[in-house]
């Protein structure tokens, strides 16, 4: 039997785009959005709300993640993509310049 599966693409973003503040932040189970940690703990993965956008900036902002967050979070709503992994090892996005470490 041949099973076919359908596949969601998600964005695999690195780390080093993300304010310092939300590094600690986005492997806590209750930061919004957060579904899961690598085992290692250098990777964090995130559904993207792209139905409630402003009630996830609310608690986003309440959570103390930074507008920086948010901002990379309404652009893959923007674009439907439902998904992203934040890793210390992950790719690079055009046009959007490392943070500060």
């Amino acid at each position: 039997m041949a099973l076919k599966f359908e596949t969601i693409p998600y964005a695999d973003i690195s780390t080093f785009y993300l304010e310092r503040s939300d590094l600690d932040l986005i492997g806590e189970p209750e930061c919004p959005g957060h579904m899961a940690e690598h085992d290692d703990g250098r990777a964090s993965f995130f559904n993207v709300f792209t139905d409630d956008r402003k009630r996830f900036n609310e608690e986003t902002k309440a959570f103390g993640l930074s507008d920086r967050f948010r901002a990379i979070m309404q652009e893959l709503a923007q674009l439907e993509i439902q998904y992203v992994r934040f890793d210390a090892d992950g790719c690079e996005v055009e046009g959007l310049e490392y943070c500060n470490h």
